[in-house]
């Protein structure tokens, strides 16, 4: 694939790729998985990666999911049918392993910043992955540790491809790493569990009805010529 260069006029300001060095593209394999199977068939990586990628976006996108916990994010993403995909060969990487080697510095990725009076400074972190996602028409989506997922378009509609990505970060130790995302292998999607709460209707007792022509229950009269005179002074000194 050949890169783009952006050529920019003096004093401007933006990113461009820099000619002159070594920087080796994208490639977009085709990968074939034969442990990603659905009732005993083979499924399209590539579609079904984004198919599961899209509605853990979906349930992470209100708010983070892991509260800096790594361990927790990928068992998170896990039951969400991700993993954590560092097993590639190196001739045959996914498009997010060759995404994270640029953001790890393992790789050169060739694309800096433009600054006014002629300095270039080299992309790191979301602007690099803004950058990449522009110049190969691709979607990045970044679930992270410690925040809401990002979803990177390109400028225009036509994608080519969707990346996924796990950023952690340890705000306790200042460090960050970043990790490809890929298929979970011997996964099955679970259907949502869907909590019931069980009330009990309350019941009273039944009332009883009165026979036809028969008079409502009255209390007895209280005979208060049986109080005799000395029953309120005897009160009186039993409270004080």
């Amino acid at each position: 694939m050949e890169l783009p260069t952006l050529e920019l006029p003096e004093g401007s300001f933006g990113w461009f790729l820099k000619r002159g060095e070594s920087v080796p593209a994208l490639t977009f394999p085709q990968i074939t998985h034969p442990q990603i199977t659905h009732g005993g068939q083979a499924l399209n990586y590539e579609n079904e990666l984004n198919l599961r990628v899209r509605e853990a976006y979906d349930a992470a996108a209100n708010k983070p999911f892991s509260q800096e916990n790594l361990g927790r994010a990928k068992r998170w993403l896990r039951f969400r049918g991700l993993a954590v995909d560092e097993t590639a060969t190196k001739s045959d990487p996914t498009v997010a392993q060759q995404i994270v080697r640029y953001l790890r510095g393992e790789v050169t990725h060739g694309f800096h910043l433009y600054m006014p009076g002629g300095h270039t400074v080299a992309l790191k972190g979301l602007l690099l992955l803004v950058a990449i996602a522009r110049c190969y028409d691709i979607e990045i989506i970044v679930f992270s540790t410690r925040r809401k997922p990002i979803q990177i378009i390109p400028a225009t509609n036509k994608m080519r491809y969707t990346a996924a990505l796990l950023r952690h970060q340890d705000s306790i130790l200042s460090l960050g790493a970043w990790y490809p995302l890929g298929l979970a292998e011997n996964w099955t999607k679970k259907p949502p569990t869907i909590r019931t709460s069980h009330v009990l209707p309350m019941t009273s007792p039944p009332a009883t009805q009165r026979p036809p022509g028969q008079p409502p229950k009255r209390q007895p009269p209280v005979d208060y010529k049986s109080i005799g005179a000395n029953t309120f002074t005897n009160a009186l000194y039993a409270v004080m």
